[in-house]
């Protein structure tokens, strides 16, 4: 069994810690960064917009004007309002 010691005077590497956003950047480089609603958040009123730069996946009931990239429905999510998107692929339910 062969044993190894390391120099004291070597100096340590140490990775500085990362943001949040870097750590989930550095996971998936190839994958754009989303904003998800979840089935248990609701958005509801007539003369609200939902903004979104990137992908937007939403799960949970939206009654608002949605403005995105791209747009995942989920198949539990409900949308009432109107869209305005690149890509839309919708599992759920659509109204508007």
């Amino acid at each position: 069994m062969a044993f190894s010691r390391t120099d004291p005077k070597s100096p340590k590497i140490i990775p500085p810690e990362l943001k949040p956003e870097q750590q989930r950047a550095s996971m998936a480089p190839n994958v754009e960064a989303s904003s998800v609603i979840e089935s248990d958040l609701s958005i509801e009123g007539p003369d609200i917009t939902v903004r979104c730069k990137g992908c937007l996946r939403v799960n949970g009931n939206i009654e608002a004007n949605l403005h995105c990239r791209e747009l995942l429905v989920g198949e539990q999510a409900v949308i009432v309002g109107s869209i305005t998107a690149t890509r839309v692929a919708v599992s759920g339910r659509v109204k508007g």
